[in-house]
């Protein structure tokens, strides 16, 4: 890359001879040298800057009406960022003193060598660049957010073209990244940029006058903006110069380079960046590492958004049980098929809605298991990953945090549920899946509240059938009372039935009937 910056040197000397030596001396020590102006009187220095503007001023400081000193502190008012140089022949403190108090940059003693010269110039040289450069890239950041009038650009950023190319580190999701993502940006990904120097990677366009990379609102989105004045260039090289060089930088990390597929102008960069920051939205993908032109929009975007509206209506009307495994599993199925990483947020997003109302959970505790799951997606290392901490957010959220029913509510509605089902071959593993909690949850509020594990509660349940059955006139066969009550093993019942009771089921039907028969006879 090229970089042409023109320093213009204006040079007041009464003495002509040494204002001629003085001009040759500084046009030599560079061909970035311009000399703006030479006089032989401050007066004609303050005339002569006005109509020729200047980066530098060396003048000397005795010099007849308007002396060196006066011009001095006149010039730092009007012109504040002038990099000023005295030349004197006096080797005398007090002007050296009353300089530095003006803000001179340097004190010098007639006659200047050469070497001296061109030293002095070259170090303001590079400081004037830089802080010219450091000019320009403030206007053109406010440029990229519409905060400066056309009209107010300096002529040298209104000449040449300009291409435009955003580039942001990790998964980025928009809103979903401004808003969760910055706070917890790690500084892992906040010290990639120190591999990024924009001026490498564009080292071999030469017609490349200038490139500057300028801070987005999120830290992790930068753009490049590359300005030549040489003639145009071409975008397709230029991005895959910038796609070479990011796949060795940011080999480890997604990405996402887009470049806009022509040149413009200085007035169109507002414009241009909006719409970059739009398709970025539109091709960011989750875990991909990608460089593309803007105008390469995925046709499956359309597709992706048909699909995603879809399953977010199926999962509405699902019920507790098959809401998570179908969350799950469909979030799954759209960061195989790469759909953009809006798109899938907005499904999870969805997915912890679809939970606040199925399970009565608090919206708050919702909204901070979704921002969890939000601020960490910009930097899962993949899918699984990613996976891993939106289910684990889901659990947490429906067990050890969760308020959602109350345990004594969340009780009443575990063993109403029992009841009705208790006959089948109910497990504890059918309950949790059908309230959406695990196992040890359960098990945890049931004996809180009732004394007992929800097996000992359908275990008492279902001996209490039996007895019921067993105390008729006519009572059942043992294995038919088995079944009756979910246990396939009859000696298993019996078993069980002499465990919790005591006795056999045909021991406590005999005495039943004896019972029974004793009081019939007293009849």
């Amino acid at each position: 890359m090229h970089s042409e910056t023109t320093i213009r040197i204006f040079i007041a000397e009464d003495e002509p001879i040494i204002l001629n030596n003085i001009a040759k001396k500084a046009s030599k020590a560079g061909a970035w040298v311009e000399i703006a102006g030479l006089v032989e009187s401050g007066s004609e220095a303050l005339s002569g800057l006005s109509a020729s503007p200047a980066d530098i001023l060396i003048t000397d400081i005795e010099m007849p009406g308007m002396n060196g000193l006066e011009l001095i502190r006149t010039v730092r008012e009007l012109y504040p960022q002038m990099k000023i140089v005295i030349l004197s022949g006096y080797s005398n403190f007090e002007y050296a003193r009353t300089a530095l108090r003006y803000g001179v940059n340097d004190y010098l003693l007639k006659p200047v060598a050469q070497e001296t010269l061109t030293e002095l110039l070259t170090k303001l040289g590079k400081e004037i660049a830089q802080e010219k450069s450091r000019d320009r890239r403030d206007i053109l950041s406010m440029a990229l957010n519409g905060s400066i009038a056309a009209s107010d650009f300096p002529a040298s950023l209104t000449e040449g073209c300009f291409y435009l190319m955003s580039l942001t580190l990790g998964n980025y999701a928009g809103n979903y990244a401004l808003h969760y993502g910055t706070p917890e940006i790690s500084e892992e990904y906040l010290k990639l940029w120190d591999r990024f120097q924009l001026a490498d990677c564009l080292d071999g366009f030469s017609d490349l006058t200038h490139a500057w990379l300028i801070d987005e609102a999120y830290p992790l989105c930068k753009f490049a903006i590359l300005h030549s004045t040489k003639g145009q260039l071409s975008v397709g090289r230029l991005r895959l110069a910038m796609e070479q060089y990011c796949s060795r930088k940011f080999s480890a990390y997604p990405y996402l380079l887009l470049a806009y597929p022509r040149p413009i102008t200085c007035h169109e960069i507002w414009d241009t960046a909006k719409k970059l920051r739009q398709t970025a939205l539109e091709l960011s993908r989750p875990f991909a590492r990608d460089a593309c032109l803007s105008d390469e929009i995925a046709d499956k975007r359309n597709a992706a958004f048909a699909e995603i509206t879809q399953a977010t209506g199926v999962m509405k009307n699902l019920s507790p049980t098959a809401l998570l495994p179908y969350a799950e599993r469909t979030t799954g199925e759209f960061l195989d098929k790469a759909y953009p990483s809006q798109l899938l947020l907005k499904f999870v997003s969805e997915v912890f809605t679809c939970v606040e109302a199925a399970f009565m959970a608090d919206s708050s505790l919702c909204r901070n298991a979704a921002a969890s799951v939000y601020g960490g997606f910009y930097s899962c290392p993949d899918k699984e990953a990613f996976l891993k901490m939106f289910t684990d957010q889901l659990q947490r959220l429906l067990t050890e945090n969760s308020t959602s029913l109350g345990s004594d509510n969340l009780c009443e509605k575990i063993t109403g549920y029992i009841q009705a089902h208790y006959c089948s071959r109910l497990s504890l593993n059918d309950i949790s899946e059908h309230f959406g909690y695990t196992s040890s949850y359960i098990n945890r509020i049931f004996k809180k509240e009732l004394g007992i594990s929800p097996l000992q509660y359908i275990t008492d349940l279902k001996i209490k059938k039996a007895k019921e059955l067993l105390r008729v006139e006519q009572p059942m066969d043992i294995q038919d009372i088995a079944a009756a009550i979910g246990y396939e093993d009859a000696r298993y019942f019996s078993r069980v039935f002499k465990s919790e009771t005591g006795t056999t089921p045909s021991a406590f039907s005999s005495a039943r009937q004896d019972a029974f028969s004793s009081a019939k006879e007293s009849d």
